[in-house]
């Protein structure tokens, strides 16, 4: 909410994986953002990623930031992975693979 003070961790490391939907083990770097703010419920987190979504008032927002970033890390032949607990923060990883995959021509 307006006047809230609270703390974002951004770190990153890199590592071989063998995540679901990777065919192969990949190098992969991750990329973890971490909050202290009010964590999401657990009736809102299915739906974070979904086009439109928001908790927000008509008009303070379009709910498209969280899609667009899941197709982007999608089509880079990654994944986003999210962690949250009412009251105690959210933490959200973005895991992408070092090396380039084909990109995918589906639109």
């Amino acid at each position: 909410g307006k006047g809230a003070v609270g703390t974002v961790n951004i770190s990153t490391t890199s590592q071989a994986t063998d995540s679901p939907g990777v065919t192969a083990k990949a190098s992969m770097i991750s990329i973890r953002f971490e909050d202290n703010g009010p964590g999401i419920s657990e009736e809102n987190i299915g739906n974070i990623f979904e086009p439109f979504f928001t908790t927000k008032e008509p008009g303070k927002g379009t709910g498209l930031g969280l899609s667009v970033s899941f197709m982007i890390v999608e089509r880079f032949g990654g994944e986003i992975t999210v962690e949250s607990q009412p009251g105690q923060g959210t933490t959200l990883v973005i895991h992408l693979p070092l090396t380039p995959v084909e990109a995918s021509t589906e639109r």
